[in-house]
């Protein structure tokens, strides 16, 4: 995984979209006195939208909220215009159409002639992509900001399911209400930037899901030391590694189900699919430690063998760079420590299989972020 390709799609949760075109909604249509107030509302929201994104990098979080809620107004007209029949009969036309081109500041120029990505289409449910887009990046970005402190984990918690809900709603409005069949394929073909994609917002959504778990876990880790804590962290390091692993699953997905992306999109897609891997391991890691401690002292002693092996192979997956050595000392030294203990635990030869402990696995607690009180 290159450098260039990791920070670009670490830069695709952080740049927004950025319309680059203006739009005059209620020019250029022959229709009544009622369907042209509506167009005017229209590019009012538009106009209203724009002056917010276009300083979004400037505004402080309060601020930024009120932005999304005014993305929001727009995003909503945008699906009226697309699905309301009025704009399709012979008393409501165009003398000529309307175009919509956004600039996308996270992704580079497939054809390495610009700094950033670019599109122009015709199509209303393009400028629906675009925008929803700026509101789900948006509602992650306001959750990692609010995640830097343990203070304001609510306000966190909030704002990433408000992101996780607003990419369910996007992939299902676009694909079941603003567009059809032919409209969807066409700007397909014409080679969409991956935040507009269904299968990134698919992404987006389970690495904020992880966001979340990690964060409840921080919350936690700062109470006071007690059985009913360590405990708790224990049952959401099992959760983390679930939403780890959905990661991986919707990176794949972002990668292979896509059948018309350019080479500069799969090579961002591959680097996410390659840090999801790795992420997954990592905590991994950290959930076989746990559990092979835990079958040791629980009457499962056989369990602890493949336990502590499966660990060793995904620390060996997770911590291959050289900043990473300390990691691995300290992996192997407890799983070794694990190893002598299970040994002088074990007075009867016992053994088991990796469907046992797998089913074992799976039947342990464990606990998702929405369950933890702030």
């Amino acid at each position: 995984m290159t450098a260039v390709a990791h920070d670009t799609f670490e830069g695709l949760e952080i740049h927004l979209p950025v319309p680059i075109l203006p739009v005059k909604w209620h020019h250029g249509w022959v229709c009544n006195i009622g369907l042209q107030r509506t167009l005017e509302a229209v590019e009012k929201a538009r106009h209203d939208m724009c002056s917010l994104v276009f300083i979004w990098a400037t505004l402080d979080t309060t601020q930024k909220l009120h932005a999304i809620e005014v993305m929001e107004r727009y995003a909503i007209e945008l699906v009226v215009v697309c699905k309301d029949a009025h704009f399709d009969t012979t008393n409501s036309r165009r003398s000529r159409p309307l175009e919509f081109e956004w600039c996308f500041p996270g992704e580079p120029d497939p054809l390495s002639k610009l700094t950033s990505a670019s599109m122009r289409s015709t199509l209303p449910a393009f400028e629906y992509a675009c925008v929803s887009s700026c509101i789900c990046i948006a509602h992650g970005e306001a959750g990692m900001f609010y995640s830097t402190s343990t203070h304001t984990y609510a306000l966190a918690i909030v704002q990433f399911e408000l992101c996780m809900q607003r990419c369910r709603l996007t992939v299902e409005t676009l694909l079941q209400t603003v567009t059809n069949s032919a409209q969807w394929a066409r700007l397909r073909r014409q080679g969409l930037p991956l935040q507009l994609l269904p299968s990134w917002l698919n992404l987006l959504a389970s690495r904020v899901n992880h966001k979340a778990q990690i964060h409840s876990i921080r919350q936690v880790a700062t109470q006071d030391e007690s059985n009913e804590r360590n405990t708790t962290l224990v049952y959401l390091a099992r959760g983390a590694e679930d939403s780890a692993c959905r990661i991986v699953v919707s990176a794949r997905a972002l990668l292979l189900d896509q059948k018309f992306l350019l080479q500069t999109q799969v090579d961002i897609a591959t680097a996410y699919y390659l840090s999801a891997v790795e992420e997954a391991h990592r905590v991994r890691v950290q959930c076989l430690l746990q559990d092979a401690e835990y079958a040791l002292f629980s009457g499962n002693s056989g369990f602890v063998c493949i336990l502590l092996h499966d660990c060793l192979v995904s620390a060996k997956l997770a911590f291959m760079r050289e900043v990473d050595d300390h990691q691995m000392v300290a992996v192997s030294k407890a799983v070794e420590e694990l190893k002598q203990l299970s040994i002088l635990s074990s007075s009867v030869p016992t053994s088991s299989d990796d469907e046992c402990v797998q089913i074992w696995r799976a039947q342990l607690q464990r606990r998702r972020y929405s369950e933890i009180q702030p």
